[in-house]
């Protein structure tokens, strides 16, 4: 059993230990934030699709929690009728990909404006996720499942997005990711692309450990750091 000496001397060292990691972490933070303004800066293509901020946090999410260089950026405060989704070939920095890209259908019409990790808020939710295979493959029955191709999506920020599980927010398409009066079709919460090759391709460039951002200027900068 420790004595109050020893107790002292552990907790000094669990406070060094915290400092110098927070330390470290943060000087990461900033400098892959200094790449991210460069490569902005220097690649026409990402400067012209994607904006800035956006193109940071998820930068720096792709390279905190991103298992393969696949990154999709997705900016819901972009027109839902618009190719808001932008698939980011990292081992390049090529666009691999452009698409529409649902969301929650309590999050907005045209323009989704709610965000909420709660389960059964049909919202979608902010933040940087990260995708394993397919779900069929991490069910005991998956005759019952909508999506045979869905991807299974892990929510990476506990206050945005830790509930991405428990409501099953996974990537997939559907025939409802269309145009439907002045907006585009709505899911009950997941990004979900159009059928067709072009979404399962988008699908295919983004699972098994490639990082998914939901960015909208609503976040803040602590949500992800």
């Amino acid at each position: 059993m420790l004595d109050i000496m020893d107790m002292k001397k552990l907790l000094i060292l669990l406070a060094v230990i915290y400092i110098v990691f927070s330390s470290s972490a943060s000087a990461s933070v900033e400098q892959w934030k200094a790449e991210a303004a460069e490569l902005y800066e220097t690649i026409p293509t990402i400067k012209s699709k994607v904006r800035y901020r956006a193109f940071w946090m998820a930068y720096v999410s792709y390279k905190r929690h991103a298992k393969k260089d696949a990154l999709l950026v997705i900016d819901y405060d972009a027109s839902s009728l618009s190719s808001r989704a932008i698939a980011i070939d990292m081992s390049d920095l090529t666009i691999y990909k452009e698409s529409i890209v649902s969301h929650g259908k309590n999050s907005g019409g045209l323009y989704a404006k709610k965000f909420s990790n709660n389960v059964s808020s049909y919202q979608t939710s902010l933040g940087p996720f990260v995708t394993r295979g397919y779900r069929k493959d991490e069910v005991a029955d998956p005759s019952w499942l909508k999506y045979p191709n869905a991807i299974v999506m892990v929510g990476k920020a506990p206050k945005l997005n830790g509930n991405a599980e428990k409501r099953a927010i996974i990537a997939h398409q559907a025939w409802y990711v269309k145009q439907m009066g002045n907006r585009l079709g709505r899911s009950q919460g997941c990004p979900a692309f159009p059928e067709g090759p072009e979404g399962k391709a988008i699908l295919e460039f983004i699972k098994d450990g490639g990082v998914i951002f939901a960015y909208s200027d609503q976040l803040k900068e602590s949500d992800i750091i």
